[in-house]
């Protein structure tokens, strides 16, 4: 029925909610990639970044995370280092470095409310523009942690998969800066810092780091005895 009322499955499927298209199109993709992993087969995994793209209308910047995003985890899920790698550098800079959190909660407040891009370009009018003054603040805990989230996410898996080629690693500390400005006291992230400084052989830097990781979990005393461990490995240089 699908293949030969197209149009009528077209019709029937934008008149259903938009909870319901949601829920329909993220089924797609969940299937279909896992498809793409089982066949091994990574046009299909770049099949699903387009359809994925595709459902983000106008919001060019979450369809093009969208689209980024499962080429890349399929790279990783596959364990092709090289390919992962280097899509990952493009991935993480483009889609979260560069990218400013309240710029992302403008283009979100935009979708939300059905205003037209110009292209990639979003121009609010003056009552739009107020109407976001008076609510970003309200949302840029969330927008932060978002980012700083993706980028220590894209920083561990440069941890894991690069070994030899200190620019990546370097790549990934800018990142990680970015990380911790955005969210300065997080334990977590200051590790993340550490074991990256240490990749690259600033071990004094590296052990700083990890002496604030170790200073910022003493509300986890499980956790921060992982992290005074860590400590001492790299002070005895054994990490």
């Amino acid at each position: 029925m699908a293949r030969t009322n197209s149009k009528m499955v077209d019709s029937l499927y934008s008149s259903l909610p938009l909870p319901v298209r949601k829920k329909i199109n993220n089924r797609i993709i969940q299937r279909t990639f896992r498809e793409s992993l089982d066949k091994r087969n990574f046009s299909l995994a770049q099949n699903v970044g387009y359809f994925a793209y595709t459902t983000w209308t106008s919001n060019y910047l979450r369809a093009s995370n969208s689209q980024g995003y499962y080429p890349l985890e399929y790279k990783r899920l596959m364990k092709d280092s090289l390919s992962y790698v280097r899509m990952a550098r493009n991935y993480y800079e483009q889609s979260f470095y560069k990218v400013d959190p309240d710029s992302l909660s403008r283009m979100d407040f935009a979708q939300d409310r059905k205003i037209n891009f110009s292209g990639n370009q979003l121009v609010l009018d003056s009552a739009q523009n107020a109407e976001f003054k008076s609510l970003v603040g309200k949302g840029r805990k969330y927008y932060q942690d978002d980012l700083a989230n993706n980028l220590n996410y894209g920083a561990k898996q440069i941890l894991a998969f690069e070994r030899n080629d200190p620019s990546v690693i370097f790549d990934a500390i800018r990142w990680q800066k970015k990380t911790i400005d955005l969210k300065p006291d997080v334990p977590a992230f200051r590790y993340t810092m550490a074991l990256l400084l240490y990749r690259v052989g600033f071990y004094a830097q590296a052990e700083e780091e990890q002496q604030r990781a170790v200073k910022l979990s003493k509300s986890n005393k499980l956790y921060q005895e992982k992290m005074k461990a860590v400590l001492k490995q790299m002070q005895s240089r054994r990490l």
